[in-house]
């Protein structure tokens, strides 16, 4: 087959809106799974800037920016609203890439955000993704039109529906309870225990030494010669070989000591109340922490609080439940469990599932059935949740793509039968 100048140019169109059709769904997919993580990303922004906005405001633009990207890019992809869908990203995109050059030039964040928690690129990385996409963006702005769409422009209406529907369902859930995917460092079936693995032998070193710029590392027994310059030296036997995720997590008392190991338990059932900032819950939900407590007395568990910021201890102090609270990082109680307030669930020091506390009322745990075991019914079933508004959305989508071969389909079938009605005779010879 010969490429023309118009088949070229039409693979060009096709493979763009793909590259990013692809890009922007991914980003928006990566945010909206997970609101919380996209709002504490917002507020470090709030932080480097030195300002402050409402906690509503915060929760709209993630969600709503989250989704706005999911569609765009699904839109994009599908080759619904040619026209429009371009100019908007194009919009976007003027906005975007002074950010990020922004960004790029000031670092007031390690980490842009740009997919989540999902995928962490640096900075210039961002930015050379933003000038591909607004290159590739102003082609489509173009040209987007002389490709045909995958949908009856009548009906474009309906998947742009869905995807807002299938965004804000997964953002809710997020933003509800707990993420459908935890891509985080503490997902269901880590362990927040860690132990320090010992042996007798000698410590094992390596060297590291500089050579015009050039860092390098070097065993004890293959150092380089006297043109490198020593930097450092590294501990790298058995003695370093401990979990450094669940090493991350620490508990402090309230005089400042580190009670990890005494606090997590490697035997049996134990909650934990995470709370990432005092100031956001108060005391009301005392009341709720004490009757949980209970129920986990009655299971044969036991309970932790664990709270960040709570400096001067008012909260520990002043909240009435009665029960020892511990201090953690604020960055650590979110990578476990997203929300305000949260419960996570351990046996034997592994966390067995996780959500968060603002669904559930005060008075939850109030009664209280030995023989029954009400945190059984709390957590949501991710997968199942996940896999039915995935099935739900893409059989929507694939139904709008294969709309145009039905409804042909059925004016064959229909146009057959009236060639038989009206030629009787030609069908028996």
């Amino acid at each position: 087959m010969k490429l023309t100048r118009p088949k070229i140019q039409l693979f060009i169109i096709w493979a763009l809106r793909i590259l990013v059709g692809a890009t922007f769904i991914y980003s928006g997919f990566s945010k909206i799974i997970d609101p919380w993580g996209f709002i504490y990303k917002i507020q470090d922004y709030l932080n480097a800037w030195d300002l402050s906005i409402a906690s509503t405001i915060k929760v709209t633009c993630a969600i709503g920016l989250s989704s706005a990207e999911f569609c765009l890019g699904a839109m994009l992809l599908l080759g619904a609203y040619r026209r429009i869908v371009p100019w908007v990203l194009g919009a976007t995109m003027m906005f975007m890439l002074p950010l990020t050059f922004y960004i790029l030039i000031e670092n007031p964040v390690e980490d842009c955000g740009c997919f989540g928690d999902l995928l962490i690129i640096s900075n210039s990385a961002t930015f050379i993704k933003n000038i591909i996409l607004t290159v590739a963006i102003i082609f489509l702005i173009t040209k987007n039109r002389r490709a045909s769409s995958l949908i009856i422009p009548a009906f474009q209406w309906i998947p742009l529906a869905a995807s807002i529907a299938f965004c804000l369902g997964i953002g809710f859930i997020g933003y509800r309870y707990q993420p459908l995917l935890d891509f985080r460092q503490y997902p269901v079936g880590s362990t927040l225990l860690f132990e320090e693995e010992k042996d007798e032998t000698e410590p094992e070193f390596s060297y590291i030494y500089e050579k015009e710029g050039i860092r390098q590392y070097f065993p004890v027994d293959s150092l380089p010669d006297d043109t490198w310059t020593f930097v450092d030296r590294l501990q790298t036997g058995k003695e370093l070989q401990i979990d450094e995720q669940a090493r991350s997590f620490a508990l402090y008392d309230k005089y400042g000591d580190d009670v990890t190991n005494e606090t997590i338990s490697s035997d049996g059932l134990q909650m934990l109340v995470l709370i990432p900032n005092a100031k956001t819950i108060g005391y009301s939900r005392s009341y709720f922490i004490r009757t949980l407590n209970n129920a986990m007395n009655i299971i044969g568990g036991k309970l932790s609080i664990i709270v960040a910021g709570d400096e001067n201890g008012s909260w520990r102090e002043n909240a009435g439940t009665g029960l020892e609270t511990f201090t953690a990082d604020d960055t650590v109680i979110k990578e476990i469990a997203r929300g305000e307030i949260s419960l996570v669930l351990l046996r034997n020091g592994i966390i067995q599932w996780k959500t968060a506390a603002t669904p559930l009322p005060s008075d939850y745990f109030d009664e209280i059935d030995p023989n029954i075991n009400p945190l059984t019914s709390i957590p949501l079933n991710n997968v199942r949740w996940l896999l039915s508004l995935s099935i739900i959305y893409v059989a929507i989508i694939i139904d709008i793509i294969l709309l145009p071969w039905i409804i042909k389909q059925i004016f064959t079938r229909k146009n057959k039968k009236k060639d038989v009605t009206l030629h009787p005779s030609s069908q028996t010879h």
